[in-house]
C-alpha cells in the first residue's frame, strides 16, 4: 500500500499552484523586483505601482486609527443578533475532498469547534473513498453532515447548489482551517446586514488589473499557524505572505481568493451562466465578476484562519488525470513544464486565463476595476 502511494506521488506532475510561491519579500528582494519592473515595463508601470502602494498604505493607517475595533464590534453585534433569535440567512458549507483525508477531518473538526449555530455541512468527495468513522469528529455537537460523490468537473457550483439548501453556500477547500469562534453567525450576519453583498471571501482585493491580478490591494486575517492532527503537521501562510495587511474587519472587494467563497443563493439563481468556461481555474474571478455584472457587491471578511495551500487536488494523481482528460477532450493548447513533459495543469490554467481576459477585459470592459475599501 505504501509503495503504491509513493509511486503515485512520484508520478504527480508539477501543479500550477506550486509554480507560484508565497514569500515575505525582503527590502533587497523588493529593490530587485522594482528594477526588473522598470527594465521590463518602464517607469510608467513602476510609478503606477508606487501610487497604488501609497494609497493602500493610507487606507491601512486609516483602518488602524479610526477603525481599530471594527472586527470585534462586528462579531459582537452578530453574536447578539444570533442569540436574540433574530432572523439570519441559513448556511450550507461545501467542503471539497480528493484525498488528504486527515487534513479534511481536521478541517471539519475546526468548523464544528467554531460554529455556534446550525449549519448544513456537505462533503463533496471527488474520489469516492472518504468516510467518517466513530471518533473522527471529537465533538459532542449535533452536526448536519452528509457525504456526496462529486462527479463533475471542479468547481461544480451548479451541482453543489443543487445538493445544498442554505440561503448562503460557503464553498471551502479541505485545507482551510477556521479558528474564528462564531464564524458562522458573523458570516450570516454580514449577508443579513448588507443585502447588496452577493459574494464574501476570506482573502480579497479592492482592485484587479488588466491581467487579472489582485495587485497590491489584498487583505486577509490569515494566521500562519502550525497544526497537528493524527500524527500529521501542517503550516499555514500568514497574512504578510499573501496580503498587504492583517485585518479582521469587513472590506469591499473586486475579487476574492477561491479557497473559500460564500455566495448568496438568490444572486446565484438568476446568473445567466452556471458553469466555468474552463474548469479548475479563474473561477473565483469569474464568479465575483458575474455577480457584479448583475449589480451585486463583493466583500472580504477577515476571519481568523489558515489556508495550507496546494493540498486540495494538487497532491493527488486523480486530480491531474481529470485535468488531462478535460484538456484532451477540449483540445487545449498544451504547455510543457520544467521537465520537458506536457503539463495539463499548466495548459488549462493558460487556456482559462486567455478566455477570462478575452471576455472580461476585451469584450465586457469590466477590468481593470477598483473599489473603495469601505463597505
Amino acid at each position: 500500500m505504501e509503495a503504491t502511494k509513493q509511486q503515485e506521488e512520484n508520478n504527480i506532475p508539477i501543479p500550477f499552484n506550486k509554480t507560484v510561491g508565497y514569500e515575505k519579500l525582503t527590502f533587497l528582494k523588493k529593490t530587485r523586483n522594482a528594477g526588473k519592473m522598470i527594465l521590463d515595463q518602464g517607469f510608467g508601470a513602476f510609478l503606477y505601482k508606487m501610487s497604488r502602494v501609497i494609497i493602500h498604505k493610507k487606507q491601512d493607517i486609516v483602518r488602524k486609527i479610526f477603525y481599530p475595533n471594527a472586527g470585534k464590534e462586528l462579531r459582537e453585534t452578530a453574536k447578539i443578533h444570533f442569540l436574540d433569535r433574530n432572523p439570519l440567512p441559513t448556511l450550507s458549507i461545501v467542503n471539497t475532498v480528493m484525498g488528504q483525508h486527515d487534513l479534511t477531518k481536521f478541517c471539519i473538526n475546526k468548523i464544528i469547534e467554531n460554529q455556534i449555530g446550525e449549519i448544513e455541512l456537505v462533503i463533496m468527495d471527488g474520489k469516492g473513498d472518504f468516510e467518517i468513522k466513530d471518533g473522527d469528529l471529537k465533538n459532542d455537537k449535533v452536526v448536519n453532515i452528509k457525504i456526496i460523490r462529486d462527479k463533475e468537473s471542479y468547481p461544480a457550483f451548479k451541482f453543489w447548489m443543487e445538493q445544498t439548501t442554505g440561503d448562503i453556500m460557503l464553498f471551502m477547500h479541505n485545507d482551510v482551517i477556521i479558528s474564528d469562534h462564531g464564524f458562522d453567525s458573523t458570516l450570516r450576519y454580514v449577508f443579513y446586514k448588507y443585502p447588496k453583498i452577493g459574494v464574501v471571501g476570506f482573502l480579497g482585493s479592492d482592485e484587479i488589473d488588466e491581467k487579472g491580478s489582485r495587485l497590491w490591494g489584498a487583505t486577509s486575517n490569515w494566521l500562519g499557524n502550525t497544526y497537528e492532527f493524527n500524527g500529521k503537521t501542517w503550516k499555514g501562510f500568514g497574512a504578510s505572505n499573501v496580503s498587504r495587511q492583517q485585518w479582521d474587519g469587513l472590506s469591499a472587494s473586486v475579487v476574492i481568493d477561491g479557497c473559500a467563497m460564500a455566495m448568496r443563493r438568490s444572486g446565484w439563481i438568476p446568473l445567466k451562466e452556471k458553469l466555468m468556461p474552463v474548469p479548475y481555474y479563474d473561477y473565483d474571478r469569474i464568479v465575483c465578476l458575474r455577480y457584479q455584472e448583475m449589480g451585486w457587491r463583493v466583500a472580504t471578511l477577515g476571519l481568523a484562519m489558515d489556508h495550507i495551500s496546494n493540498m486540495t487536488g494538487a497532491n493527488e494523481l486523480k486530480w491531474h488525470e481529470n485535468v488531462k482528460n478535460f484538456g484532451q477532450n477540449m483540445k487545449i493548447e498544451t504547455i510543457s513544464d520544467t521537465t520537458g513533459k506536457t503539463n495539463w495543469d499548466l495548459s488549462l490554467h493558460a487556456a482559462s486565463k486567455r478566455l477570462f481576459l478575452k471576455e472580461w477585459r476585451d469584450e465586457k470592459k469590466m477590468i481593470p476595476k477598483r473599489v473603495d475599501w469601505k463597505v
